[in-house]
């Protein structure tokens, strides 16, 4: 509705007819469409995700308007500092989670894969049960 009525996006008219905004990403319509998540990988300054998900993100970042408005550095910085803000608001979890696990990165890459599984399984499961999409 909003990339229809909306012009692209720019305004938002699915609230006014009460849908409900709902954030979502190209690695959940990955999942949706059966793509396995793939092998866990920790990319630098943007933080954990699995393979499917790193596809996914490239693409929510291909399709955003402003990747093409501004220059490869301020895209960059926006990202990379959205990764360190998620480190910084989590980071006395990550500390609870390094002193009392054995294996840091076996724990923190199955705490990754359980929330973002249970992430899209939700997400999978609010779709099946939706007839209307935003």
């Amino acid at each position: 509705m909003n990339t229809t009525l909306g012009i692209v996006g720019f305004f938002d008219p699915a609230t006014e007819f009460g849908l409900e905004r709902r954030r979502t990403d190209f690695g959940e319509t990955l999942a949706r469409y059966g793509t396995p998540a793939g092998p866990y990988i920790v990319l630098p300054l943007l933080g954990p995700a699995t393979a499917r998900d790193a596809f996914g993100e490239g693409i929510d970042l291909l399709l955003r308007p402003d990747t093409w408005l501004l220059s490869a550095t301020p895209i960059f910085v926006v990202n990379a500092g959205t990764g360190l803000s998620s480190y910084d608001i989590d980071r006395r979890r990550l500390e609870a989670l390094r002193e009392t696990s054995i294996d840091f990165y076996s724990a923190m890459r199955g705490a990754y894969l359980m929330d973002r599984d249970a992430h899209v399984d939700a997400r999978l499961a609010r779709l099946s049960g939706e007839s209307g999409v935003r």
